[in-house]
């Protein structure tokens, strides 16, 4: 997912660098090893909660591990 900044040939490019910049300082990326001892045909859901205002989850509903 992503989105594009369309920018007139004569525009300038800094406040669309400004931009970028922002939103790549307020995006996170959580890891972790699941101790599931099911097997590899089971779908393991995912669940992400945060609290506070303006603030947004996007992430997979869940996975198939790898075999």
């Amino acid at each position: 997912g992503g989105h594009i900044e369309q920018v007139p040939r004569d525009a300038k490019l800094e406040p669309v660098y400004e931009q970028i910049d922002r939103e790549l300082r307020t995006q996170y990326l959580i890891a972790y090893t699941s101790s599931s001892t099911e097997g590899p045909d089971v779908f393991r859901q995912v669940r992400v909660e945060v609290e506070g205002k303006g603030l947004e989850v996007r992430t997979l509903a869940g996975y198939y591990p790898s075999k």
